[in-house]
């Protein structure tokens, strides 16, 4: 087998060869990264939105251009007092939520005196700006009557990024 070395190519403008578009055709996954949060944490009613523990990370985008969807799922094992137990989690990308849902939507996961589980759910779409680095964050946040609610505990919570090219 022979081996070519070559220091500088140089096309040949007569030649008339066109080099193929190396982008990926818009809709195909470029990239897909997940990032699990198996630590858990406790938060008591009606805190201010908190970081989850392991579900901050930098995140290099393929293409400038790309389209990412952002999942954030959290494990809730909740305690209630009076009424429902509610948490919500979110993304922020370089500082900024970009969630779909709203912080006052949030996801029950049981009646009066009573421990139950769930997941919370976040779907998410960022438009990346350049190929540069982001840091996305997921938080939780949890209200109504709860005591209190203990997150990625009996189960794994995670981030998941998948890149669309556009």
């Amino acid at each position: 087998m022979s081996v070519l070395y070559v220091d500088n190519l140089q096309p040949n403008l007569g030649s008339q060869v066109e080099i193929a578009d190396l982008k990926p055709p818009i809709g195909n996954v470029i990239n897909s990264h997940r990032v699990v949060c198996n630590s858990a944490f406790t938060l008591g009613t009606n805190q201010t939105w908190t970081d989850i523990p392991l579900g901050t990370f930098s995140y290099t985008p393929k293409q400038p251009d790309s389209l990412l969807h952002i999942e954030v799922v959290a494990h809730v094992y909740g305690s209630q007092i009076a009424g429902w137990s509610t948490a919500a989690v979110r993304c922020l990308v370089d500082g900024t939520s970009v969630s779909s849902t709203p912080s006052s939507t949030h996801f029950g996961t049981g009646p009066n005196n009573s421990f139950d589980m769930a997941y919370a759910i976040d779907l998410s779409e960022y438009t990346c700006t350049s190929a540069s680095a982001i840091t996305i964050k997921a938080q939780a946040y949890t209200y109504q009557g709860a005591a209190y609610a203990v997150l990625n505990t009996y189960g794994l919570g995670y981030v998941r990024v998948m890149e669309i090219a556009q």
